[in-house]
């Protein structure tokens, strides 16, 4: 039913069809056909599936992706209930074992870096050096991911101005319209203040905009006079890397760089779990407390104070 394939988003569905596809052949060249995977009511041929990708080595983390995707297409509970399956992904999870492998976060004096550097060269104004650093500062300090940003409209930013606690504050409201833990497109709002510095994401937004003036519907950012995709974030993130911090290899970072090097100022600042926890959007604390890596030098003056 059309009505069901739309619980998943479109990027679900896509990321979930190469595995609904080898899981079929897998089954083919063992003479299962379509209905005999259909009256397989305890999972045998699920766990066998998975078990293949166990042996060839497969991550943990792409094993319960096929795992997502095949139950989301044949849609049978008892493959899930069964009593086997629990202890089975156990043992899946103990044989695919091994240290995280964590993309590094980006850090705020990197922006703030790039910004001297472009001030000393007189090229404050350039365009391209007004975009790159507008979406390095609302990518981190909104700690978004790098497809949120590249989904980005002019539209999507608005800006006001309220009063708390006897002060005046700017403030900018980034809607995303649709991301990873919103699949329903509800919408989310990420709120960005002024940072009094070099990298304050509320200047290279105004800069943005009035350099490059654009219609409410119109890319926040562009890369060439198209939209930036995903890869062009962690193109951009990689770049900057290459010329502010030459001693750290690139290979370490990513676009979602950004949001991880977010919450960790956010945190290393002091701002309550429950606050970086909001910025993150997330449900459960234990996934923000998964982003959090503070740097040696903040880990240090946490000892000596302790």
């Amino acid at each position: 039913m059309a009505v069901m394939a739309e619980s998943l988003a479109p990027s679900s569905r896509t990321t979930y069809r190469p595995y609904v596809r080898r899981f079929l052949i897998w089954c083919a060249s063992r003479g299962i056909n379509s209905t005999t995977i259909r009256s397989d009511s305890n999972g045998h041929l699920l766990r066998g599936f998975l078990a293949s990708m166990t042996d060839s080595k497969y991550a943990l983390s792409t094993i319960r992706v096929a795992l997502s995707a095949i139950t989301s297409k044949f849609r049978i509970p008892s493959w899930t209930t069964h009593a086997d399956h629990a202890p089975f992904m156990r043992g899946v999870a103990r044989l695919t074992a091994k240290p995280p492998s964590r993309k590094r976060p980006f850090r705020s004096r990197w922006l703030r870096r790039l910004a001297r550097r472009a001030a000393d060269a007189g090229s404050s104004d350039n365009p391209e050096l007004v975009a790159r650093m507008c979406l390095l500062s609302v990518g981190f300090y909104g700690a978004l991911r790098r497809s949120e940003i590249a989904a980005l409209n002019v539209s999507d930013v608005r800006f006001s101005h309220a009063r708390a606690g006897g002060h005046d504050y700017d403030f900018a409201l980034v809607t995303i319209r649709h991301s990873k833990t919103d699949q329903i497109s509800a919408g989310q709002v990420v709120t960005l203040l002024p940072t009094r510095r070099a990298c304050c994401p509320l200047f290279w937004l105004r800069r943005r905009l009035a350099l490059l003036p654009a219609s409410g519907s119109a890319p926040l950012f562009l890369i060439d006079g198209v939209r930036v995709t995903p890869a062009n974030v962690a193109w951009v993130v990689k770049d900057v890397i290459r010329v502010v911090a030459p001693s750290h290899s690139t290979a370490d970072y990513a676009g979602h760089s950004l949001r991880r090097g977010g919450l960790t100022a956010l945190a290393s600042a002091g701002a309550p779990p429950a606050v970086v926890q909001q910025q993150a959007r997330h449900r459960d604390p234990r996934s923000t407390a998964g982003y959090i890596q503070p740097s040696l030098t903040f880990l240090a003056s946490a000892f000596r104070h302790a």
